[in-house]
């Protein structure tokens, strides 16, 4: 599974994404069927709001500090889920169904921290309320982190565990599963402040120097913007 999500100060986008590859061998060797093969994906998009907190930019700025506060987020946005299922037959051949769907998710996070290194998050979320005849789509998440530097950027280290609910009533292709485990995360930190670079730009009285903004300063005029990106193993 990956996560990649960017801030501006109080408001931030995110994506989440998520594939299982499945293989099911039938119960008796002598059936009709030789296995079913499933492959899931789920990506997660959407925007999100800190309504409790410091903002993110003050995190980075004062890393190796204590934040001053734990943190709450909300955040609203889409559940697309492709899923693909391969049945073989013995002396038939194999058929297969595909198809994506859509529906919306809300949610929320906490963080808690316990000192400068050492911090708590739990995520939950739910969706799908008969969209694109997904009954239910949800996932809960739970993860200690300890955070340092790595290369001089900021960094941290996860470990949790993690259970996505899935119940999809769609003619064909009908599922009903959850799927959970425990993971391990390396998340790192940057951020980019309104002015990244120098340049030479020609005018009529001959070179001047320009500073040239940041695509981030246009939408985030009174501050930096700060980027986060997390990448587990299950």
């Amino acid at each position: 599974m990956g996560w990649f999500e960017a801030h501006c100060e109080r408001f931030g986008f995110y994506l989440d994404g998520n594939y299982v590859d499945l293989d099911f061998e039938p119960r008796f060797d002598r059936g009709i069927s030789k296995g079913l093969s499933s492959q899931l994906s789920v990506m997660e998009y959407g925007a999100m709001y800190r309504l409790f907190g410091p903002a993110a930019s003050e995190r980075i700025a004062r890393w190796d500090e204590k934040p001053r506060s734990n943190t709450i987020e909300l955040y609203a946005g889409g559940r697309t889920i492709w899923l693909d299922n391969q049945v073989e037959f013995r002396g038939i051949g194999s058929a297969s169904a595909s198809k994506s769907l859509t529906s919306p998710v809300i949610g929320g996070r906490f963080t808690v921290q316990f000192s400068p290194k050492w911090f708590v998050l739990v995520d939950g979320n739910g969706g799908g309320f008969g969209v694109d005849n997904i009954d239910f789509a949800g996932s809960v998440l739970g993860l200690v982190g300890y955070r340092t530097t790595l290369f001089g950027v900021p960094a941290s280290i996860e470990a949790g565990y993690k259970a996505l609910r899935l119940d999809v009533s769609k003619r064909i292709i009908e599922t009903d599963v959850t799927l959970s485990g425990p993971f391990l995360g390396l998340t790192g930190y940057w951020s980019k402040s309104r002015q990244v670079g120098q340049v030479l730009m020609p005018d009529s009285a001959g070179l001047r120097n320009n500073w040239r903004s940041h695509p981030c300063a246009s939408f985030c005029p009174s501050g930096p913007c700060f980027g986060r990106s997390l990448f587990s193993w299950v």
